[in-house]
């Protein structure tokens, strides 16, 4: 969702802050090793001493805000404090000489009277500071100022090469009533490329506007004020939360939710259709064509779509990935070892099958090597082609129905050697009745090798990661994070933005993080009738998270009570940030199973919290 107008207005007061350097025209010369005196700036309006900083050398400390400006010598530097402490430290030396250096806070900071808070008041002070000579100082940060008066903002991010202060792309605090940014001044510590072109981009419930930043530098302090009023009805409105009935790639559920719950009304919580497509189980050309007749559905019934995409799952459709072992099958050659797993360090002990069990046990080709070459190369390719059907749909279609793309699931359930693992000697029982498997399955206290056959040697390996010693949970735990931050950097060049753009854990423990990244949302299975709230490990990945975000990409509890429905589908939107929930279970019915007809259950259930939405707008 789009908008021309927006909550920063235009540039007001941009100029650039540079730092002395050896010859330059602010001064002589610097002469190295010259030390500086201690020197205290102290702030003290009347009861209220919020404040106390220190001019130690190169170090200065400020106890509250998060935005300082320091002054010398007519020249100004930004920086601001660090997140887990009071102390923020400069990169070089303060270019002065004997004179006055003055430190503020750009944040108006909540003035503590006998316990309460009464009033916003900023704070500045000024201090004496003697030195015999110019010192160099060039500052590696740039400082952006906003002034946020809008109450809906989700978050700001921040596009190019640069990184914020905590090394992430967005900026998000959580105020006590919600997940929205909090109203004020709010400040972007920036390491900039020189020259480099950004952008930053106010998010809210309602559309995004993105503001560039041309030749952004280090030193360089940007004001971006507010204005409330250019934001204008031409913003995209649409749901705010959405329940997905789930769907496979083959099946058509749209006309099915549109008969049930009608389509999206205006209502804050819709219904509509999580289409999974495995990009390796058929052929790319076919997953394609369905993937265009799911979205020519979903414009037609006003239904909106999330779509699912995932590259590890199942991989039938590319033996020439995969075929190391077998000569009587499509695309044999044994370097394919190289693009499976491994049970040593080495290749020679690439696997041939591979084991899943959702409700019973199958068999899988071999579990991929996530950090091949060319099984990367594959993954580009193939999520691609669905990613460009997708982009140029969305881009075609008119501003009023552009909320009907509900999301992007850029990976299934990741869970590294939990949805694809070996049982030991597993090779052995390559082209016998599967009947002879063994069945005991994965032991969930076992983390990582889950009771079966350790694996990760080959993508470890490949990833540079790690190629000896044993295998620990911290390394595969690593292994799944950088597997994701490697698929994001494939979607990212699609151009979506990061609030229609979905991660997906499964799993325990912590494997349940590798879902958390800056420029993706956070989603997670939760097969359960409880609350949530309940795995306390989820909750706090919630509350660190900056994504505007998170959702819940499996739910089922298979009962037969509507109120039961309710309750729990409630209980889980009703998190500040969940943004969907998708039920892995019939809903609807299915025209494809012999005319399976709809779990009347599951539809009052979700009809009544639809209904009730409407009524606490």
């Amino acid at each position: 969702m789009h908008g021309k107008n927006a909550f920063f207005a235009a540039l007001s007061g941009a100029f650039l802050l540079a730092g002395c350097s050896p010859g330059g025209q602010d001064g002589p010369a610097p002469v190295p090793s010259v030390e500086l005196e201690t020197v205290e700036i102290s702030c003290s309006l009347e009861a209220f001493s919020p404040t106390r900083a220190s001019l130690d050398g190169v170090q200065l400390e400020w106890s509250a805000g998060d935005g300082i400006l320091v002054e010398a010598e007519g020249l100004t530097y930004p920086f601001t404090a660090l997140e887990d402490g009071p102390t923020a430290t400069f990169r070089g030396s303060l270019p002065v000489g004997t004179g006055k250096v003055r430190a503020w806070n750009e944040v108006e900071v909540p003035a503590v009277q006998d316990g309460s808070v009464e009033e916003y008041i900023p704070c500045s002070a000024e201090g004496d500071l003697s030195a015999d000579k110019y010192l160099d100082f060039t500052p590696s940060v740039a400082l952006v100022r906003l002034e946020v008066d809008r109450d809906d903002i989700l978050y700001i991010q921040l596009s190019g090469e640069a990184d914020l202060s905590d090394g992430s792309r967005a900026v998000r605090r959580r105020g006590p009533g919600g997940r929205c940014l909090q109203p004020g001044i709010h400040f972007l510590s920036v390491y900039p490329a020189s020259g480099e072109k950004l952008s930053l981009s106010a998010v809210s419930e309602r559309g995004t506007y993105t503001l560039e930043l041309t030749g952004g530098a280090a030193g360089d302090f940007r004001v971006v004020k507010d204005a409330v009023s250019a934001w204008t009805s031409d913003v995209v409105s649409g749901p705010k939360q959405f329940i997905f009935v789930q769907s496979a790639d083959w099946q058509y559920n749209s006309q099915l939710i549109r008969e049930q719950f009608g389509p999206w009304e205006g209502t804050p919580l819709a219904v509509g259709e999580a289409a999974m497509f495995y990009i390796f189980e058929r052929p790319i050309g076919m997953l394609a064509n369905e993937l265009r007749s799911h979205l020519a559905a979903t414009e037609q019934t006003g239904v909106p779509i999330l779509v699912e995409l995932d590259p590890i799952t199942f991989w039938d459709d590319v033996p020439e990935l995969w075929n190391w072992f077998d000569p009587s099958l499509d695309g044999y050659d044994e370097a394919n070892r190289e693009n499976v797993e491994w049970t040593s360090w080495s290749s020679a002990d690439a696997v041939k099958i591979g084991w899943l069990n959702w409700g019973r046990q199958i068999r899988l080709r071999p579990m991929a090597n996530l950090f091949s070459p060319a099984y990367q190369a594959a993954v580009r390719e193939r999520m691609g082609k669905l990613l460009t059907v997708v982009s140029d749909w969305y881009k075609a279609l008119p501003a009023e129905k552009k909320y009907l793309l509900a999301g992007i699931k850029i990976i299934g359930e990741f869970a590294f050697g939990v949805n694809n693992w070996y049982y030991p000697d597993g090779n052995s029982y390559y082209g016998k009745d599967a009947s002879g498997d063994p069945t005991f399955g994965l032991n969930a206290s076992k983390d990582p090798s889950w009771g079966v056959q350790q694996m990760g040697y080959a993508a470890l390996t490949y990833s540079g990661m790690k190629t000896s010693g044993t295998i620990t949970a911290g390394n595969i735990v690593a292994l799944e994070k950088a597997y994701v931050r490697w698929l994001v950097g494939v979607v990212e060049e699609y151009g979506f933005p990061r609030d229609l753009l979905f991660a997906h854990s499964g799993c325990w423990h912590e494997h349940l993080s590798t879902c958390i990244h800056e420029q993706v949302c956070p989603s997670w299975s939760w097969y359960s009738r409880d609350d949530i709230s309940k795995d306390p490990y989820i909750m706090n990945l919630i509350r660190e998270s900056s994504a505007p975000w998170w959702g819940v990409a499996e739910w089922a509890i298979g009962s037969s009570n509507s109120a039961t429905y309710e309750r729990c589908l409630k209980a889980l939107l009703a998190h500040p940030g969940c943004r969907f929930v998708s039920v892995f279970e019939n809903v609807v019915g299915d025209y494809n199973a012999g005319g399976s007809g709809p779990n009347e259950a599951a539809v009052a259930g979700i009809r009544a919290l639809v209904a009730a939405s409407a009524t606490a707008e």
